[in-house]
């Protein structure tokens, strides 16, 4: 043999929920009903649904949750609630309010299943799609204005990494801490208004114009009715008072 032939065999891709923009919207839809809607121990079971759901539709925006900066805001939360009622518990000698860790414990789970939703809906339509789908029911423009500004969404995370690396970098968190922190605001707010400019400025040179912009075809998906469905019942579920 002059020669040996090596075959290669690809690696089966990680099954994933294909959706149309209907779709996405109703998953979108879902997170934020049951997050703001269910109470107890469901909403519990409603976020554990809502990270499988991410898991599936859109896996990438699960990697929000490995960053430890993310787990400030939730624990912010509890923390605040900790002395905003009456103390009826202890630890280790500090008195606390169990119902505040309670309330505390459920604004952040809310938070965290809209958070996820937003950020699922931004990396699984584009501007295009969302713009398409609100210039059928709203008014002209106001589906690509409202497209670009959740689009905006994982460009505003990447560009405030961006800016804390550098200024990390640059030592500007050792001194003068609460300065630093304020050009560290005014850069992210620069440079997302920047990239919402390239934006619109693209379209411009498309020449898009909201008062004459075809009406596109959606996006669709076999997928798209028995999730819809399915989310539908599984809201009354989670939400009907028992």
């Amino acid at each position: 043999m002059k020669g040996s032939t090596s075959i290669q065999v690809d690696a089966p891709p990680r099954r994933r929920i294909h959706l149309g923009t209907r779709g996405y919207l109703t998953y979108f839809l879902f997170t934020l009903f049951v997050s703001v809607l269910a109470r107890g121990s469901r909403l519990f079971i409603a976020i554990g649904v809502i990270v499988g759901l991410t898991l599936l539709i859109a896996p990438s925006a699960l990697r929000l949750l490995r960053d430890w900066r993310f787990w400030l805001f939730p624990l912010i939360l509890i923390a605040s609630n900790l002395w905003i009622l009456p103390a009826d518990a202890y630890f280790h000698g500090i008195p606390y309010a169990q119902a505040g860790v309670n309330q505390g414990l459920q604004m952040s789970l809310r938070s965290i299943g809209i958070i996820l939703g937003m950020q699922g809906l931004s990396r699984s339509i584009s501007i295009s799609e969302m713009a398409a789908l609100l210039e059928r029911v709203s008014r002209p423009g106001l589906g690509f204005a409202l497209g670009v500004a959740i689009n905006m969404l994982p460009l505003l995370q990447e560009n405030a990494h961006n800016s804390f690396q550098a200024l990390k970098m640059r030592g500007g968190l050792r001194h003068r801490r609460l300065q630093s922190l304020r050009l560290l605001f005014i850069s992210v707010l620069v440079s997302t208004l920047r990239d919402a400019e390239d934006i619109v400025a693209a379209a411009q040179a498309r020449a898009f114009r909201p008062d004459q912009a075809q009406r596109q075809a959606l996006i669709t998906s076999d997928q798209d009715k028995p999730l819809a469905i399915g989310l539908i019942l599984l809201t009354a579920l989670l939400i009907w008072p028992l």
